[in-house]
């Protein structure tokens, strides 16, 4: 199986894919004006900026911590994750994490720079197409692998 690119996708709450975004061998850009224009027709439908990363990577890059923190801030008070996917060991890993950011009220009576933390929120396995068709990521691996007969073949 060969990795080709990245292939993000954005995801409601209730794990539907919102847009797709093909991205580069190492990037994968997701567009700013549809990001915007979503939350602000239905505020908090964003609720994870998805993408599979190259084998081995299930950590975030640094343009992800970018990423994350801009459109945590852009979304405030709705509260936004960004997810890996990366093969690993013979099966799929989609790492979430979360923005944790100071209430704009803390804030403002704190001064100074806004506090931030990024968290892991979970690390899931994913193993078998069959065992779990309705999940996102298979759609996004096969943008980032290529042919679907070859990455069922090798699933």
């Amino acid at each position: 199986m060969t990795f080709y690119r990245e292939t993000g996708a954005i995801i409601s709450p209730q794990k539907n894919i919102l847009h797709l975004v093909d991205g580069s061998a190492g990037l994968t850009v997701f567009p700013p004006e549809l990001l915007w224009k979503l939350h602000k027709t239905s505020p908090g439908i964003v609720y994870t900026l998805s993408h599979v990363h190259p084998p081995g990577m299930k950590e975030l890059s640094e343009e992800d911590r970018t990423t994350l923190l801009a459109q945590g801030l852009a979304m405030y008070p709705f509260s936004c994750r960004i997810a890996t996917i990366s093969e690993c060991e013979g099966h799929f890993h989609e790492v979430t994490y979360f923005l944790k950011l100071e209430s704009k009220e803390e804030w403002l009576i704190r001064k100074g720079k806004r506090q931030w933390e990024i968290i892991e929120e979970s690390d899931v396995i994913h193993k078998d197409p069959e065992d779990e068709p309705e999940w996102y990521g298979w759609i996004l691996l096969q943008r980032s692998y290529g042919d679907e007969k070859e990455f069922k073949k090798v699933n």
